[in-house]
């Protein structure tokens, strides 16, 4: 019986598709190609690959040039309702208790000798291996670490000392460094392959040692040289979910001003967080923010102790020990001298908890106050817990120090 079927390997090309490669070329819609594929496609027993092909493509063709239309007809802004803000927020989502928040931009900044280096690779190191660091609860992580300052050999001493320090067996860190690969972030091409390297290791925290090393030459006191590669780290780092910590130099001290960080104020700007590193005593750093757009904004301090070999005089070991504000050249917060001074005024020792609350509030200080401002000075070294059960504190030599230097001004 005759048949409509064209001989095999012989189908023609539907209509609208080149007859030399097969591939399609926009000369019907969508509706009229198919419509045409599938009546070739019921007169053969199998459909023809070159009709498969044609037809493969023609709607690639026309699913690309939707996607073109649609996103040029897609508004510029996007709205955010005010409503919106009633919907429940997740809670802030810490790396380092109080003070980094995932997926923020940092800077710390210091002059040389004052620790911002050892301290933000310890810190990366204490949050690989979900270690509290400085007294604060970590969240373990994959880390990276990008020396563009120290070289290959230095980075790895210092890795070996911190490890051997804290304890960390380095076969199970999830700590990957970068040194001397020329990163700049002010190239898009250098910030697309950081990018898809944190993506594809699951990367969380991020150390650029230094800012001014991965800059490319651009001029760090100008705004407009500032501006495009600091926005555009800090979009790498929303997107990404990975909070960048970048470590910065500062100004001299003038006039009897601290030290600031240095270059523009768009530095400053465009980060979520500014710290600035002092010495106050021989490997003894202040920490204090300058600025802290979503966390808490509060000074600290801590000792780098470096322990050495007896014979060579070598470098072995890193420790990082929190230190007391005593140490500082301010005051404590009010609050927490007035719990240092109620210690003081009960001899300094065991003191039950609900009498310390119950003096503060006495004195006109909230009790919410009261618990945070327990907790910070117990943070800060300043009081010791004796007993959980019922809870008891008692001064610390540091708190004692500190009574004695500022004490007299906030008695309750």
């Amino acid at each position: 019986m005759a048949t409509n079927t064209p001989p095999p390997n012989t189908a023609t090309p539907p209509p609208g598709a080149n007859t030399q490669t097969g591939n399609p070329t926009p000369r019907l819609t969508p509706q009229e190609f198919l419509v045409e594929w599938q009546l070739q496609a019921q007169h053969q027993e199998q459909t023809d690959p070159a009709i498969v092909e044609a037809h493969d493509g023609y709607v690639k063709y026309h699913t690309g040039q939707a996607q073109a239309q649609q996103q040029a007809n897609a508004p510029r802004f996007t709205p955010i309702e005010a409503v919106e803000a009633l919907a429940p927020r997740p809670p802030k989502d810490y790396l380092l208790d109080s003070i980094y928040i995932a997926g923020k931009l940092y800077i710390v900044a210091g002059d040389a000798g004052t620790g911002k280096s050892f301290y933000s690779l310890g810190l990366a190191m204490h949050i690989a291996n979900g270690e509290p660091f400085l007294g604060h609860p970590t969240k373990q992580c994959p880390v990276l670490y990008i020396d563009e300052e120290n070289g290959k050999d230095e980075y790895l001493e210092r890795v070996k000392w911190i490890a051997k320090g804290a304890g960390f067996d380095l076969d199970t860190t999830p700590l990957i460094g970068f040194t001397d690969d020329g990163l700049n972030i002010a190239n898009q091409d250098d910030l697309d392959e950081l990018e898809q390297f944190i993506l594809d290791r699951g990367i969380r925290f991020a150390v650029i040692d230094s800012l001014v090393a991965t800059i490319g030459g651009l001029d760090e006191n100008s705004a407009s040289d500032m501006e495009p590669p600091l926005r555009e780290l800090g979009q790498l780092a929303r997107r990404t979910n990975c909070t960048i910590l970048a470590i910065h130099h500062v100004t001299k001290p003038t006039n009897g001003k601290p030290a600031s960080y240095r270059g523009s104020s768009t530095i400053k700007g465009k980060v979520d967080g500014l710290q600035i590193f002092d010495n106050v005593g021989e490997d003894c750093s202040r920490v204090r923010f300058e600025k802290n757009r979503q966390g808490k904004r509060f000074d600290y301090s801590f000792e780098t102790e470096f322990l050495v070999d007896d014979y060579t005089g070598d470098t072995v070991e890193v420790r990082f020990t929190p230190k007391a504000l005593a140490s500082y050249l301010q005051a404590p917060p009010k609050h927490t001298m007035d719990i240092l001074e109620y210690l003081d005024s009960n001899g300094g020792g065991e003191t039950l908890r609900v009498d310390i609350v119950n003096a503060l509030i006495l004195a006109g200080t909230k009790s919410g106050t009261v618990d945070s401002a327990l907790s910070r000075t117990l943070k800060d070294g300043f009081i010791t817990k004796t007993q959980d059960r019922p809870a008891t504190y008692a001064l610390t030599k540091e708190g004692i120090e500190a009574v004695k230097k500022f004490g007299g001004k906030n008695a309750i």
